[in-house]
């Protein structure tokens, strides 16, 4: 068992390297602001290794601030994990260093009116 570095785990992906990416939620956004009034920028990113001794993650990166809400969808690719922030209708980006540690390279990468899921189709991130 390892307690997650973030409030909400959401989404999971892998990077080259085996590493887990987990986008967080750290307020209570659940719902649009209208209807709960989440905690604004919330959202995060943290990254964990696995120790194949321990048999558990090891955190690399500690929830990583996006100063957006509600991280929902990622998909990781090329070093760069993108994440769907649905209440903020936005597109983040991070970048994904080769030792498993993120770093905000984007808030916003790109908007989008609704909840939605991302992939990567060659060159293309469609959301």
């Amino acid at each position: 068992y390892t307690q997650s570095e973030g409030y909400q785990p959401f989404s999971i992906e892998f990077d080259a390297q085996g590493n887990v990416l987990i986008t967080e939620e750290n307020g209570l956004a659940i719902l649009p602001p209208a209807l709960v009034g989440p905690p604004a920028n919330s959202g995060a990113v943290s990254t964990y290794r696995l120790d194949p001794l321990l048999g558990r993650l090891e955190p690399i990166s500690s929830s990583v601030p996006s100063q957006q809400t509600a991280p929902c969808w990622s998909v990781y690719t090329d070093s760069c994990l993108f994440v769907a922030n649905v209440v903020s209708g936005t597109i983040g980006s991070y970048q994904v260093n080769n030792d498993g540690s993120v770093t905000l390279a984007e808030e916003v990468a790109g908007t989008v009116d609704i909840s939605m899921d991302l992939f990567v189709l060659g060159d293309y991130l469609y959301a």
